[in-house]
């Protein structure tokens, strides 16, 4: 069965990003040519992730942030990447935008799909139960404000936890299901 994965990274207060949309508290000099957002050599897993999903699903927002580089290109190459945007734009490589009903969308999907964010898709996403599992990795940081991981107004849902990994960097790694 297809699932609807939020798989992200958050400060230890609950931000995604700084203030000014900034993520780079995430991974300051990671060397390590993947996506996982934490340096430290240690992937914590999103390389077994990448692999086990077939497309990406992102807000317009976040799309904007990291969509026009050349590392965009890299990090999600060989899976269709769909971007919700209000306003229609031109197919872009594997860069496709959307403009429907998540519920709709999602019925259409034809395989695991990682979304990545941000925190108005999500709320989206979650207003109508679509996030089956939600891979939150927290790196410790205190950023003190920025953009939350969750959008006022989510509602309540209770999770199940499904596991925690703890790494030397202190980053941890909870995994839950709806």
């Amino acid at each position: 069965m297809k699932k609807v994965i939020l798989y992200i990274a958050t400060s230890l207060d609950g931000f995604i990003a700084k203030k000014d949309g900034s993520i780079d508290f995430l991974d300051p000099g990671n060397k390590s040519g993947d996506n996982s957002g934490i340096s430290g050599g240690d992937d914590y897993g999103y390389n077994e992730f990448y692999a086990s999903i077939g497309a990406i699903v992102m807000g317009n927002t976040t799309y904007t942030q990291v969509g026009d580089t050349k590392e965009f290109e890299e990090y999600y190459k060989g899976k269709p990447v769909f971007v919700f945007s209000r306003k229609p734009k031109t197919k872009k490589n594997n860069v496709i935008f959307v403009n429907e009903d998540v519920k709709e969308f999602v019925k259409k999907l034809k395989s695991d799909t990682w979304l990545v964010g941000g925190a108005d898709i999500a709320k989206e996403f979650l207003k109508y139960n679509l996030i089956d599992e939600f891979i939150i990795t927290i790196i410790p940081i205190v950023l003190g404000e920025g953009i939350p991981l969750f959008a006022k107004g989510v509602g309540e849902h209770k999770l199940k936890l499904l596991n925690i990994k703890s790494y030397d960097s202190g980053v941890v790694q909870l995994h839950y299901q709806l």
